[in-house]
């Protein structure tokens, strides 16, 4: 028997909570995640990954419901713990930094938003290059951004830079390619 607190237990916890986002079940998740987030820090303590990825997880979860501060607090306990073991181009600091940027851009908050979308679009490069799909998503959320603000002409710069790394990394019929085509049509036709 394990027992209820055993660091084994924490990662079945949090595999659970996994499973409940799946389902868009964010009140069941954050349950589990909770407990897992409780046993990790006792026996793991906060500085150790599984517990800053439980963190990011309940960040995750937080952020879907709205709840703003909570998801931030989160977020920054695992980029606090992120940086420390893998430093700032690393991919997972990339996706940390991008959802703190996407909770300030709710908050109102764009200048601190933009700052730091920028530096997950710097991390993501650093750890995945220019040519991956990934940055490109990160590309088209900043074009999202400044559209949303009415910079039509940094939309539209952030939409073709990820357009071009979409056509080089994925193939010509894939979604997020008829998504940025999309927005990029948007602008135009706002002009």
């Amino acid at each position: 028997s394990l027992g209820p607190d055993h660091v084994d237990v924490a990662t079945v916890l949090n595999n659970v909570g996994r499973i409940h986002v799946q389902l868009d079940e964010f009140d069941a998740a954050l349950d589990y995640y909770e407990d897992a987030l409780r046993i990790r820090r006792a026996r793991l303590g906060a500085d150790s990954l599984d517990y800053a990825a439980t963190a990011f997880n309940a960040g995750q979860s937080r952020h879907q419901k709205g709840e703003l501060e909570r998801a931030s607090e989160l977020y920054h306990e695992f980029l606090r713990v992120a940086l420390t073991r893998f430093g700032r181009g690393h991919r997972d600091v990339a996706v940390v930094l991008s959802g703190i940027a996407q909770i300030h851009q709710e908050k109102g908050e764009h200048d601190r938003a933009l700052e730091l979308y920028e530096a997950s679009l710097g991390a993501g490069r650093a750890a995945l290059g220019e040519d991956h799909s990934e940055i490109a998503m990160l590309l088209n959320r900043m074009g999202n951004f400044h559209f949303e603000r009415e910079r039509l002409d940094d939309a539209l710069r952030c939409y073709r830079r990820g357009l071009r790394i979409e056509r080089r990394v994925l193939p010509p019929d894939h979604p997020n390619i008829v998504v940025t085509l999309s927005n990029l049509g948007e602008i135009h036709r706002q002009r």
